[in-house]
């Protein structure tokens, strides 16, 4: 099974149970950047608020900038980054174990440049805290040509992989073109996530909020966590 995805911040769970359900992970990170994605920011609670982590990136002049060529502004913001979340997460139940962990991290992006390089660092990292086990690779690597659903084609066939898997929202960016994976004899397979309620410092439960919290929450519980979540089935 091959997952295809642009590397985010800090994602949230979900995207961690594709890592999960993954053979090979490619990291789709030739492709446009966007700032109304995850790729430069994700939410952590605190005090029952949403809260903000963003990364600066340099935009001016380079609003055709590719992922893999997005510069950050300051890499001291990785610095304020860590304030917050010691802040918001200092009375978690597996805060003195995890934290450190994640500071580890953060200090070592300060070396980063790249925003897309940040972003695969802190996955990697996190997958290998959680223990799962994946094969790894850029998509900028693989020299693949093509837009949208041809780029995604190529990449399973230079792979030499025909099992394809997406998430929900995915399906509606490529559902007009499914008759192209037909053809190229690759098939189409989709994870369903079910809402993953888990402790949280909060009453109320908040959805979708960036992997720290899941972390710093339930600990080595996360796992199990995710292993639950999902559900595969083909299109």
């Amino acid at each position: 099974m091959i997952v295809i995805s642009q590397p985010t911040y800090f994602p949230w769970i979900g995207y961690f149970a594709l890592i999960e359900a993954a053979e090979n992970f490619i990291f789709l990170d030739d492709v446009q950047f966007d700032s109304r994605s995850w790729q430069q920011r994700n939410r952590i609670l605190n005090n029952d608020n949403i809260n903000y982590l963003t990364i600066p990136i340099i935009k001016k002049g380079l609003s055709q900038q590719l992922i893999n060529n997005t510069k950050i502004i300051n890499i001291d913001i990785f610095e304020k980054h860590l304030l917050k979340i010691k802040h918001a997460y200092s009375k978690a139940k597996y805060f003195s174990e995890y934290y450190p962990k994640i500071e580890l991290i953060l200090s070592k992006c300060k070396a980063k440049e790249n925003l897309a390089d940040v972003n695969i660092y802190i996955i990697k990292e996190i997958a290998k805290l959680l223990n799962i086990k994946c094969v790894f690779k850029r998509s900028s690597d693989l020299n693949c040509t093509g837009k949208k659903s041809l780029k995604l084609i190529n990449i399973c066939k230079k792979l030499d992989n025909n099992q394809y898997l997406i998430n929900e929202g995915a399906l509606e960016y490529i559902k007009q073109d499914i008759n192209l994976f037909e053809i190229n004899k690759i098939q189409l397979n989709i994870i369903k996530i079910d809402k993953i309620a888990y402790q949280q410092l909060s009453n109320n439960f908040t959805e979708k909020l960036s992997i720290i919290d899941v972390l710093l929450n339930n600990g080595p519980e996360t796992l199990k966590l995710i292993r639950k979540s999902f559900k595969l089935s083909s299109i």
